[in-house]
């Protein structure tokens, strides 16, 4: 049997992380969510000058491209009209 010192729950907030070809596009959906409320915040993470790069699989092929990074900040309940 196991026994947990704080019980685990389902938050009421989540944090999503996104990435976009180019900040331009970042500042953009940005914008959208929080205009919209649907996103309290988010935080940009990279440039043209300074990436991230990203490893990943695409079609069975495996790729590595420089992304921005967008970490949303919201309510759980709100991600189907984010997605």
């Amino acid at each position: 049997m196991s026994t947990f010192l704080i019980q685990p729950t389902i938050s009421p907030l989540s944090i999503y992380y996104v990435t976009v070809n180019n900040k331009e596009n970042a500042i953009k959906i940005s914008e959208i969510l929080v205009q919209k409320k649907l996103v309290a915040c988010v935080n940009i993470i990279g440039s043209k000058e300074s990436p991230i790069t990203s490893v990943y699989s695409w079609k069975g092929k495996q790729e590595i491209d420089n992304e921005i990074l967008m970490i949303m900040k919201s309510r759980s309940n709100l991600l189907p009209e984010i997605y």
